[in-house]
């Protein structure tokens, strides 16, 4: 068994640290294309449709009559995505104001505070239960928050590359996978005491 070892430019560095940023650049760029464009949505159930936009706001619609079901769903900048819970009871948006928030589909009324990160929040979504909602931002972190009323977050902030990927809850809800600047992955265990301080909770990571 034999390999070759290619020496490695000393500004390897650097020219990792320019595409990163390039591609970092452009997926803003498309996703405030797409924002503009009106090319996101999603279909829940027997015509209904959930729109989002650059306005601030989300909406839904009966898809037949183009009627709207509910007030507005409203954030202080572009929303950059929505999703309707499991059971079509919630929705859930995320915006460029960096927050996500939960609100009832039918009142329109918000069920949780504003999720806040410090820049815009890239991704969210409900856990499998629908009782957890993970959220992921262009600051760098990812967060794993309460969807009941309270809206507490349930770990701290935890790092996570936007550029490289999506974090992702595995199918038993023990453990959650985020991405590093270098494309690796982190595996978080979520068997944590909820009881404890956000501050004191520890989470055991594997690299």
């Amino acid at each position: 068994f034999s390999f070759i070892v290619f020496p490695v430019p000393a500004n390897y560095c650097l020219i990792y640290s320019l595409l990163r940023c390039f591609c970092c650049f452009l997926r803003r760029i498309f996703d405030a294309l797409a924002l503009r464009a009106g090319l996101v949505h999603e279909f829940f159930g027997c015509g209904i449709d959930l729109t989002w936009s650059g306005d601030g706001s989300a909406r839904v619609w009966d898809s037949t009559s183009g009627a709207a079901l509910a007030p507005p769903f409203e954030h202080d900048k572009a929303v950059n995505g929505a999703l309707f819970s499991a059971d079509g009871g919630r929705i859930l948006t995320w915006s460029a104001d960096g927050s996500a928030r939960v609100w009832d589909s039918t009142s329109g009324a918000a069920l949780t505070p504003p999720l806040e990160h410090k820049d815009s929040v890239r991704g969210a979504q409900f856990s499998a239960d629908g009782s957890r909602i993970l959220t992921w931002s262009w600051d760098g972190s990812a967060r794993l928050w309460c969807s009941g009323g309270s809206g507490a977050p349930l770990t701290p902030e935890l790092p996570h590359d936007p550029v490289a990927g999506e974090p992702r809850i595995d199918r038993w809800e023990t453990k959650l996978r985020t991405w590093t600047e270098a494309g690796g992955l982190r595996t978080w265990d979520l068997t944590i005491d909820t009881q404890w301080p956000i501050g004191k909770r520890v989470l055991r990571v594997e690299v």
